[in-house]
């Protein structure tokens, strides 16, 4: 049964019992992925980043890599050219982690895909970044771009 299922009453009386029960502190107070999952709720470096791309600022520093921020455009553009970040079809390899990190410092005004792709192989060697930390700007341009879908109304299915 879903803790939401309950009366708010039993799920509060529940959710206290727990904070208080010293097994549960000793199992889940110092979990890696719930610190993880805590940090992620209150992360003011991507507060600051929302509001910069809201006040018209078009690109978003990531630890001194300057990045154009992902429109509906870009996204559009990696899908149609089946960017595996975006369409899931399978795993990224460094071609495309390459692709992507091209498209997001160079933008896409030249809609060749195909010139845009020869012009990033090894781009990410070139500009001095390395596939790990490409991917984490990869992972959260596509946070900071979608993180305003969180602004939306609840539907009528969730009431």
């Amino acid at each position: 049964m879903f803790l939401s299922a309950l009366p708010k009453e039993v799920q509060t009386s529940i959710l206290k019992d727990c904070a208080q029960s010293e097994e549960f502190q000793q199992r889940f107070g110092h979990d890696p992925i719930l610190d993880e999952y805590d940090a992620m709720k209150e992360n003011s470096s991507m507060d600051f980043k929302d509001i910069q791309l809201l006040l018209g600022r078009k690109e978003i520093d990531f630890d001194g890599f300057l990045m154009k921020a992902i429109t509906p455009a870009i996204w559009s553009f990696l899908w149609i050219t089946s960017s595996p970040f975006i369409v899931r079809s399978s795993d990224p390899g460094e071609v495309d982690i390459d692709y992507f990190i091209y498209v997001l410092k160079n933008g896409i005004e030249t809609l060749n895909a195909e010139e845009m792709l020869q012009n990033s192989f090894n781009y990410c060697e070139k500009i001095g970044l390395s596939y790990e930390k490409a991917v984490d700007i990869i992972f959260n341009s596509i946070q900071i771009a979608f993180r305003g879908l969180t602004m939306l109304p609840r539907t009528r299915s969730e009431f």
